[in-house]
């Protein structure tokens, strides 16, 4: 049984204490371990996870954005009411982020049954022993999960949750672009090389400005995809059999010629570096031909094809392409969400539970998610269900994923590592490539102080976890971060009245989130504004109708760097979201 390299990153363990009193709060584990965890003081009853029919109500935080998403949701509510006597309260957070600030201030016995987010979260939620692992509902669940899709989701040879929206990178490119180029789109780039070479065609042949999209994840897709792909794992067990005992070292010969030949490419002129995605769409609409300066290739989620198939009737003349993820030989890392059943309810509660995730567990169910948003079908059955069949028939450009992930050597590199709160460590990775894309910085020189930030925060989470004493950052310290303050306009697109207007930091200690100050300046518009004390990026959660205690409604916009004036889609008494205007 192969043990899973456990890794743990981010500064604090935001939910190893997330309740409002000690009594209710658990003290972490010592190690990942997903075997039965216990109820309460007692041990796992064999009969609690027996499904129960029962009229009750199972409630779900889920963290899957998108519009095809949030309309899944829906459809998998609807169709399982009408079948079950148990009724589901689904609430969107459209991201982790959202669900792990949620768990953070609400005492554990009110958390939901089931909590849907992404595998990254793994470690931290198994520090809360609050969980059930899916053998300790049904030992043979999951036994027809594609290996790359267990192995990512498993700890120490065990399924820790159930794979559920199961994505991986994909090329999506502008076939149109690309014959205009004299490209085949039949066969787009394999290799980072070619990849470089094609954008230089697509530029010098005039059929659009630039070749390649690059955002500020280009070092998560170098160290993470592409080391994957060589099978190297970036974090390494230290002495000892303690699996959590580990480092980083982002630094090797060829993640540094990587960076650097696409950093050789923005200078050039033949890549777009536009650096953080604020709606997670900004690459995609660069090869939508509204602009100017767009480009033809982006390196995109297979989670988001469903919805941009639905978009194409809005741009005409471009022409969907996607081809497997170039890099150094095939195959990709895949991420994408899970289910988890909280286990601090009865019997009876978490047996409704599960009859809810043997239900959407069934071939057809999973197979949905496949048609209409473009994830990978995390088991063999749910990839030979009919209806998945006849739409990739209809637009292989979904198999890409799925093939992608069949070709993938499943090995410690390829499942990847285990990301607790992974905010933090994400940053670094964000500000490292925007460093060397934006800054022109050295490549070797940002990747050593990438790899000393990370390791420090992988000891400071675990001096945390386990109570011992912080020890001091090895790196030398930052400079202080500068307070700003930023502002902006909202709208209620509703017509509803402004209520409130939570700003939520992406980084920083809680001083960096609070109440924005507003101002009505018409029946559903206001100004806001709010000083970010430690900087960086914020998101706003914007209350429309009912009354400063009891919104009608919560909007949520991305994250954005800079003050910003957004339109609120508020549809009560659901989860909307905020364009940025």
């Amino acid at each position: 049984m192969r043990a899973r390299l456990v890794l743990s990153l981010g500064v604090v363990a935001v939910l190893a204490g997330c309740s409002e009193s000690g009594s209710e709060s658990a003290a972490p584990t010592a190690s990942a371990d997903v075997s039965a965890v216990s109820v309460g003081a007692g041990a796992i009853d064999e009969a609690i996870c027996t499904p129960n029919d029962s009229d009750g109500t199972v409630t779900i935080w889920h963290s899957m954005g998108g519009p095809a998403a949030v309309d899944l949701w829906a459809e998998v509510e609807r169709n399982f009411e009408q079948s079950h006597a148990i009724e589901l309260e689904v609430v969107d957070f459209g991201g982790d982020r959202g669900i792990v600030d949620k768990l953070e201030v609400t005492p554990r016995s009110q958390w939901p049954d089931i909590i849907n987010v992404s595998e990254r979260n793994t470690l931290t939620l198994l520090d809360t022993q609050q969980f059930l692992a899916p053998a300790a509902c049904d030992e043979s669940f999951g036994d027809d999960l594609l290996p790359l899709v267990r192995a990512t989701y498993s700890v120490n040879g065990q399924l820790a949750a159930a794979p559920f929206g199961v994505s991986t990178p994909v090329l999506v490119f502008d076939a149109a672009e690309f014959r205009a180029a004299g490209l085949d789109p039949a066969e787009p780039p394999l290799t980072l090389a070619d990849l470089i070479d094609a954008s230089r065609t697509i530029a010098a042949s005039g059929a659009s400005p630039y070749g390649l999209v690059l955002t500020d994840a280009c070092a998560n897709m170098v160290l993470d995809q592409f080391n994957a792909k060589r099978g190297v794992s970036m974090g390494t067990t230290g002495n000892g059999p303690d699996e959590r005992s580990v480092s980083f070292d982002f630094v090797s010969d060829e993640s540094v010629a990587d960076l650097t030949m696409l950093a050789e490419a923005v200078a050039a002129g033949n890549v777009k570096y536009i650096g953080g995605s604020v709606s997670n769409l900004d690459d995609l609409l660069e090869l939508s031909n509204t602009t100017d300066d767009g480009a033809s290739m982006t390196v995109h989620t297979s989670g988001a094809l469903g919805d941009v198939i639905a978009l194409l009737g809005n741009f005409p003349g471009v022409e969907l392409g996607v081809g497997p993820l170039p890099g150094p030989g095939p195959g990709a890392m895949v991420g994408g969400n899970a289910l988890w059943i909280t286990s601090n309810s009865d019997a009876e509660q978490v047996g409704r539970a599960w009859s809810f995730v043997d239900w959407v567990y069934q071939p057809a169910q999973l197979a949905r998610l496949a048609i209409e948003a473009g994830y990978v079908p995390p088991t063999e059955s749910a990839a030979q269900d009919p209806a998945l069949l006849k739409r990739w028939q209809d637009y292989p450009q979904l198999k890409v994923a799925y093939e992608q992930v069949l070709a993938t050597e499943v090995s410690e590199a390829s499942a990847g590592s285990l990301i607790g709160p992974f905010n933090t460590s994400s940053q670094v990775m964000f500000e490292t490539c925007d460093k060397i894309m934006a800054s022109g910085a050295d490549v070797r020189t940002s990747l050593q102080a990438a790899t000393t930030a990370v390791n420090d925060l992988v000891a400071q989470y675990e001096a945390q976890r386990t109570g011992q004493e912080v020890p001091p950052p090895s790196s030398a310290p930052a400079q202080s971060p500068v307070a700003r303050t930023v502002s902006g306009s909202i709208e209620c697109a509703s017509g509803a009245a402004m209520v409130g207007v939570w700003v939520e930091a992406e980084s920083g200690p809680s001083q960096n989130k609070g109440w924005a100050t507003f101002a009505t300046t018409g029946p559903a518009t206001a100004t806001f504004q709010f000083t970010l004390k430690f900087g960086g990026r914020y998101q706003l959660h914007v209350g429309c109708g009912g009354t400063t205690s009891q919104w009608g409604s919560t909007s949520f916009t991305n994250f954005v760097s800079s003050s910003s004036d957004f339109l609120c889609h508020d549809a009560p008494p659901s989860r909307g979201s905020c364009d940025t205007l």
